[in-house]
């Protein structure tokens, strides 16, 4: 990613070196990060919500040992060693208990599927 600065300073130019560094380093901004975890959630959720009607929707889904696949294989998706760093952030972005017990659970496996490679 090329920044070029607004204006001609050394607090811009610094600003654009640091941008250009950390996108070497990462390959994906916070926001790319972010953005990427958001739609998994958002898939996930989609998910557990479409599972067929036979499901008992209030007893609840715990997507990784879900009767539907898609769930499991969304929950998959989402816990990827490479989400890890983003799944905190969404973590501490979230408020509803539920959800944040899900995210949690989310980011525990992530970081254990990380840990096994």
């Amino acid at each position: 990613m090329k920044l070029i600065p607004r204006f001609n300073t050394e607090s811009a130019k610094q600003v654009e070196v640091h941008v250009i560094r950390s996108d070497v380093l990462s390959n994906e901004g916070d926001t790319d990060r972010f953005d990427r975890v958001l739609a998994l959630w958002l898939d996930l959720q989609n998910a557990i919500q479409a599972r067929p009607a036979h499901v008992n929707r209030e007893q609840g889904c715990t997507p990784w040992k879900c009767s539907d696949q898609r769930v499991r294989d969304n929950w998959q998706n989402l816990t990827h060693p490479r989400n890890a760093r983003a799944l905190e952030d969404f973590f501490y972005q979230l408020s509803d208990r539920s959800q944040l017990e899900l995210a949690s659970k989310a980011l525990r496996v992530c970081r254990e599927r990380r840990n096994e490679k």
